[in-house]
């Protein structure tokens, strides 16, 4: 069958799923041969993995023309060790402490703990005793976390993945979930919010089979394969085996983590992966789904990785930028001899995230828990030094600031004035 131009772009440019592909047709049942013929192009220029499916097949998927730009991206960040950037500018090693927190909440977060990530932190930092199940998931895999941060140096073995599991679950799991390694009866996963069946896992007899195949590829030589790829078929196939009764979830992520730290991916130090996952979490179990309902075909869920992993590094490198610039415009107001308070400071720092550009006494008595007089002698000091303006907008005076452009000035000026940053 001969597709014409208009289809064509399904093969890898426009890669929707089946259902999607027939809403969009006017012909739903010469669609379903269309769809066809487009699966069968798609296969004949996919990529192969040596591992297999409930049924025997191997496992494939698309490189897309969209993974290019993005895997040259994220290899390019790879290049670079961040605090090296910016050792010099701020302890950046504690953004490393607090990616660890991070991971460990949303990573338990997303399977049904219930905390705050205040009461995590604080809880971790303190190193209190976990209140309850949820507190204890969560600082079990702050420990998983620690610990694959001193496994980078060392093989990636099964050995090493258990064990991950075992810190984990550690006093988590129902009495008839504890194994000694993986789980001996069949699984089905669940849909909470209403009890329907959603997956079935391979049957347990299959789980050391395909753990042992898996590792086989985790450890082998593949040239062709981009280790942004491999981590993200590694993670699929995990979650695919589920080959615990609990905690697969976490233990997988954590995995993955290791997995491309020990391949030069240092950003992972600083970037939570389930903090990502976690923002689109409806979108990364719909890229699950999808290469369940398209057997072997793992396309769909390398592609929802590596854009939630681009997302990460857009926020990384955002809070990368606000780091420098607080402590260049601290300097420059050091050299101005302006002196500001805490509260003036927090404020001047909060518009680089605020979607207006303007405040009001009011909301800025609200925001900080001040009376109205000293939240009207601190906005017209940063008034006074020509930081902030007073303009009215409608009937009431508002005190405007635009912190981007008032950055450029700081960097221009400090520049020209030929001072080292």
């Amino acid at each position: 069958m001969n597709l014409d131009e208009n289809l064509k772009r399904y093969i890898s440019d426009d890669y929707v799923t089946r259902l999607k592909f027939i809403y969009r047709q006017s012909d739903p049942v010469g669609a379903l041969k269309r769809w066809d013929e487009i699966v069968k192009r798609r296969k004949d220029i996919s990529t192969s993995v040596n591992l297999l499916d409930q049924n025997g097949d191997k496992l494939w998927f698309v490189n897309l023309p969209i993974f290019g730009t993005s895997l040259d991206n994220l290899e390019y960040a790879a290049q670079y060790d961040i605090p090296d950037v910016v050792k010099h500018i701020t302890n950046w090693e504690d953004k490393s402490h607090e990616m660890i927190i991070d991971e460990a909440f949303n990573s338990s977060v997303i399977e049904g703990a219930v905390s705050t990530r205040k009461r995590t932190s604080e809880m971790l930092k303190k190193r209190e005793k976990p209140k309850n199940h949820s507190e204890l998931m969560i600082y079990n895999n702050y420990e998983a976390m620690i610990y694959i941060l001193e496994k980078t140096d060392e093989p990636l073995s099964e050995e090493t993945f258990v064990k991950l599991h075992k810190i984990i679950t550690e006093q988590t799991l129902s009495e008839e979930d504890i194994t000694e390694k993986y789980r001996d009866d069949d699984v089905e996963v669940k849909d909470m919010s209403n009890n329907r069946s959603i997956y079935h896992a391979p049957p347990a007899k299959d789980v050391q089979w395909m753990m042992d195949d898996l590792f086989k590829f985790i450890n082998e030589d593949t040239p062709e394969l981009h280790p942004i790829i491999k981590a993200c078929i590694i993670h699929f196939y995990l979650v695919y085996i589920h080959p615990f009764f609990d905690g697969n979830g976490r233990t997988t992520r954590a995995f993955t983590v290791l997995y491309l730290l020990k391949h030069g991916f240092n950003f992972f130090k600083y970037l939570s992966i389930s903090t990502a996952i976690r923002k689109e979490k409806s979108k990364y179990y719909k890229a699950i789904e999808d290469c369940e309902k398209h057997p072997t075909d793992l396309t769909y869920f390398i592609k929802n990785q590596i854009e939630l992993m681009q997302n990460g590094i857009k926020d990384l490198l955002k809070d990368l930028r606000m780091e420098i610039s607080k402590f260049i415009i601290n300097k420059w107001f050091d050299r101005k001899g302006i002196v500001l308070s805490a509260r003036q400071m927090k404020e001047i720092y909060s518009f680089a995230k605020k979607k207006n550009n303007y405040t009001s006494i009011e909301e800025y008595r609200k925001k900080y828990k001040v009376s109205y007089e000293t939240a009207r002698r601190d906005l017209a000091s940063l008034n006074d030094l020509d930081l902030f303006k007073k303009v009215k907008i409608s009937r009431k005076f508002v005190y405007k600031f635009d912190f981007n452009e008032f950055c450029e000035f700081v960097f221009k000026d400090m520049r020209e004035e030929n001072i080292e940053i």
